[in-house]
């Protein structure tokens, strides 16, 4: 028996993932998130700002006090297109190394694709033989097409909601202009992926948020919404409701977490956009992440 802890800190968003292994099973013992907008201006200005740092750093410390309290024996971090992309991400890493007595390891693309279709292995049942595992993030958007487990092929397009949210959504509402600009700039983006068919799953918070407000489920509830089917016409339906609302009224959206509003947008088009390229009608919302898949590849691997 044993008590870990992952921490993912992307470019939207931090979060933790704490459990209890007991031969070879989890528990879950807290599954958190706090939106520290790490990459916020990144896509302007190349580098991370030292606000945004210093607020991610202070929330990983947290995180770790958090887990430590829960008696985690081992904490791991985990850093994703953010800190691959800024040119002054070795000040974040010192800095977290010392608030947060943690060494961030920065995953690749290809590895954070990896473990995103672990998190959706080992969380949903019955799953098609091929698979296309979608894990649209803040900073980038991973692809991973499956058969029967076996990774085929993986791609990290640097696209996500974040980036593309400080590029192109100036109006509020962001209206129909921002809308059609989003989808030609991801359409762009996923043009060149070359991927196997397959059923999609969409994991994390983008898919869950599309989910819940959809469904007008509260906003943290994502376990009820974890395994749902979603449409590519309602995602748009969706995408055409952000674009006319102003930033205060998505706030006040049934089911959208208030932080997320500012990116909402840009997660669902990302979504709609991804659908249309793998030529599929509906996705799975996974509500597992990377946190997940890390927590199982480092200390619950499946039996050899």
């Amino acid at each position: 028996m044993g008590r870990y802890a992952v921490i993912d800190i992307g470019t939207n968003s931090v979060k933790l993932f704490a459990g209890r292994l007991i031969h070879g099973s989890v528990t879950p013992l807290t599954d958190e998130l706090a939106v520290t907008r790490l990459g916020l201006g990144l896509s302007l200005t190349g580098e991370l700002s030292e606000d945004a740092m210093t607020r991610t750093a202070r929330q990983v410390a947290a995180f770790r006090e958090r887990a430590e309290g829960l008696a985690a024996e081992k904490v791991v971090a985990v850093g994703t297109e953010a800190l691959r992309r800024a040119v002054n991400a070795d000040e974040f890493l010192e800095l977290t190394l010392r608030l947060a007595k943690l060494k961030v390891q920065v995953l690749d693309g290809e590895e954070e694709a990896r473990l995103s279709h672990l998190a959706v292995q080992r969380s949903l049942d019955d799953l098609p033989e091929r698979l296309v595992v979608i894990d649209p993030g803040g900073g980038s958007t991973e692809f991973v097409a499956a058969e029967r487990g076996r990774i085929l092929a993986r791609a990290s397009v640097p696209v996500g909601s974040r980036v593309l949210t400080d590029r192109l959504v100036r109006g509020n509402p962001p209206g129909t202009a921002a809308l059609n600009a989003l989808r030609a700039e991801v359409r762009e983006a996923f043009a060149g992926l070359d991927l196997p068919p397959g059923a999609v799953v969409a994991v994390g918070g983008a898919p869950a948020t599309m989910a819940t407000v959809s469904l007008g489920l509260p906003a943290r509830e994502t376990a009820a919404v974890h395994g749902r089917r979603l449409r590519r016409e309602e995602i748009g339906r969706l995408a055409a409701r952000f674009a006319a609302l102003t930033l205060v009224a998505r706030r006040r959206l049934p089911g959208l977490m208030p932080e997320r509003a500012d990116v909402a947008l840009a997660g669902a088009v990302i979504l709609e956009e991804a659908l249309l390229r793998c030529g599929v009608d509906e996705l799975t919302v996974c509500a597992r992440g990377l946190r997940h898949g890390v927590f199982h590849d480092r200390f619950a691997p499946p039996p050899a």
